[in-house]
């Protein structure tokens, strides 16, 4: 967990050193920023992608969470049209009795 944890919190500590003598400009992390959307991440995303094995895909706890997700969202939203059509609210104008 160090290993992992260690390097990030380096990278802050140092770039909160950096600006507090001044050697990053007060617009520095605009730049930063700027190269970590753009350059950093996609990349890291392509690695990560690209070095996928069948084994990492074999999560069955997660497809079922998938799976499951579209259900209630049509649950929703089928509720929703009946209030709409007038076939009668979910819940009345008042509030919950």
């Amino acid at each position: 967990m160090f290993n992992i944890l260690a390097p990030i919190f380096g990278l802050i500590a140092l770039a909160y050193a950096a600006r507090k003598i001044n050697i990053l400009g007060p617009s520095a992390y605009v730049e930063l920023n700027r190269c970590v959307a753009s350059l950093a991440l996609p990349a890291l995303i392509f690695d990560n992608v690209a070095h996928v094995t069948p084994s990492h895909l074999n999560q069955p706890g997660f497809a079922a969470s998938f799976g499951a997700h579209p259900l209630k969202a049509g649950d929703v939203i089928q509720r929703a049209a009946l209030s709409a059509h007038g076939d009668g609210p979910i819940i009345e104008p008042g509030g919950p009795a």
